[in-house]
C-alpha cells in the first residue's frame, strides 16, 4: 500500500488527468448500480414478504427472492457463538459476532450448519433487545426464530466464518447462507437511501482531488523549470571547455629539455615565448635560446553556478500537505464532503474554463508571431 501510494506521488503531472477520469467512470458505475439495488428493493417493498421457509428446506435458487430477500426458520446454537476478529498486518482491524443456525428439525449435536448471522456489536446488542420479536416457538427447549431479512452467499467475513465452522469440526450445507435481519423492520430495510448520491458524490470529489494534484503539478513544474544557467561546472571540463590545466613541473627542469618543450606547447598562447632568436656573428649563425614559461598558471574556471531547482519536493510537500487537511477536515465532519460538493464543481468548471482561455491565448500569440517573422 505504501508503494501503490509513493508511486501515485510521483506520477507525471499529465498522468493524474486520466486517473482522475478513471476514478469519476467509478463512480458513476457505483452510482448506477445502487440506483439499480434500490429500485429492486423498492419493487420488493411494494410486494408482501416471501414466504416462511425453514433452513432444513432451503434452496438458493428458489429462497432467494427480489433484492437478496429471504425468510427462513431456524434455531441458534449458542453454545457455538463465535466472535470473529479481523487483522491486517497483525493490527485488529474489525470484530463481528457470528450465530451458527440450524434447521428447526435438526437436533442437537448435529454437524452441518445451514446459515449463520454475522453481526456488528450495535446489531448484536439491537437482535438481542428484540429477541423475543423473532422467536416463534419452542422445541425441546430450544428457541426457535423467523428471519426476514437479506440472504447473501458470501461477505466480507466469509473466510473469518468457514474457518470457525471448521474449527469446530462442523461444516456448511450445500445451500449455506449468510442472514442479515431485519433488525429494525422491513419497510426500514428496503426504504430507498440517499445512497447512490452519496457515492457519486464522493467519488466525483475524489476525482476533483486528483485532477488538482495534477494542476499544481503542471504549474509547480512549470514555475521551476527553465533554461539551464549558463557557466556551470562542466564548462572547464577537457571536452567543452578550453582545456586541461598545465601540470606543474618541477624547477629542475630545464626549458630546452623533452618535458620542458612538451609544457611549453601545452602552455596557453599568452604563456608562450617567441621563437629563439638566431644573431649573426661573422659565418657562423648563433642560436640564442630565450626561456619559457613551463609553469604557467592555468586560467580560472568560470563560477559554478546552482543547479536549477526542481518541482518535485515542493509538490510533494503541497500534496501531502493537502492530503492530511482533507483527512482531517473529513474526519471532523464526516458530512463535510457533501457540502462541498455543490461549490466545488463550479469552482473545477471555472478553474477548467480560466485553464483553457489562457492556453487558447497562448496559442493565437504564438500563430501570429511566426506569421510576422514570415513576413518580414
Amino acid at each position: 500500500m505504501q508503494r501503490l501510494f509513493i508511486l501515485l506521488l510521483v506520477l507525471p503531472w499529465w498522468a493524474y488527468f486520466p486517473l482522475a477520469g478513471g476514478v469519476g467512470y467509478l463512480a458513476e458505475m457505483s452510482y448506477r448500480g445502487a440506483l439499480a439495488e434500490q429500485a429492486e428493493k423498492a419493487a420488493a417493498l411494494a410486494e408482501a414478504p416471501p414466504p416462511v421457509v425453514d433452513l432444513s428446506a432451503l434452496r438458493r435458487d428458489g429462497d432467494i427472492h427480489a433484492a437478496d430477500e429471504v425468510h427462513v426458520r431456524g434455531w441458534i446454537d449458542t453454545d457455538r457463538n463465535y466472535e470473529l476478529i479481523k487483522r491486517t498486518n497483525g493490527v485488529r482491524t474489525g470484530t463481528r459476532f457470528m450465530y451458527m443456525m440450524f434447521g428447526s428439525q435438526d437436533v442437537p449435536g448435529v454437524q452441518v450448519v445451514r446459515a449463520a448471522m454475522v453481526l456488528t456489536k450495535a446489531q448484536r446488542d439491537a437482535f438481542v433487545d428484540r429477541i423475543d420479536d423473532f422467536m416463534v416457538a419452542e422445541i425441546e427447549g430450544r428457541p426457535v426464530f423467523d428471519l426476514n431479512g437479506f440472504g447473501e452467499l458470501t461477505g466480507t467475513y466469509a473466510a473469518l466464518a468457514y474457518d470457525a465452522i471448521e474449527e469446530q469440526g462442523l461444516e456448511r450445507s450445500d445451500e449455506f447462507i449468510f442472514v442479515e435481519p431485519f433488525l429494525e423492520g422491513r419497510a426500514a430495510a428496503l426504504a430507498p437511501k440517499g445512497v447512490p448520491m452519496k457515492t457519486r458524490g464522493n467519488g466525483w470529489l475524489i476525482a476533483l482531488g486528483v485532477a488538482l494534484f495534477g494542476v499544481v503539478r503542471w504549474y509547480l513544474n512549470r514555475a521551476t523549470a527553465g533554461p539551464r544557467t549558463p557557466g556551470d561546472g562542466y564548462d572547464a571540463g577537457p571536452i567543452s571547455g578550453p582545456g586541461q590545466p598545465a601540470v606543474p613541473l618541477a624547477k629542475s627542469i630545464a626549458p630546452n629539455s623533452p618535458l620542458g618543450r612538451i609544457a611549453a606547447r601545452r602552455a596557453p598562447p599568452e604563456a608562450q615565448q617567441p621563437a629563439p632568436a638566431r644573431v649573426a656573428s661573422g659565418n657562423v649563425a648563433v642560436r640564442r635560446v630565450v626561456p619559457r614559461a613551463v609553469n604557467a598558471p592555468a586560467p580560472e574556471a568560470p563560477p559554478v553556478s546552482p543547479a536549477p531547482r526542481t518541482g518535485f519536493d515542493l509538490a510533494f510537500l503541497v500534496k501531502v500537505g493537502l492530503g492530511m487537511a482533507v483527512v482531517g477536515l473529513v474526519s471532523y465532519d464526516p458530512g463535510l464532503i457533501s457540502r462541498m460538493l455543490p461549490m466545488a464543481l463550479p469552482l473545477a468548471l471555472m478553474a477548467g474554463t480560466l485553464l483553457f482561455a489562457r492556453r487558447l491565448r497562448r496559442a493565437v500569440t504564438a500563430i501570429f508571431s511566426r506569421g510576422g517573422d514570415k513576413v518580414v
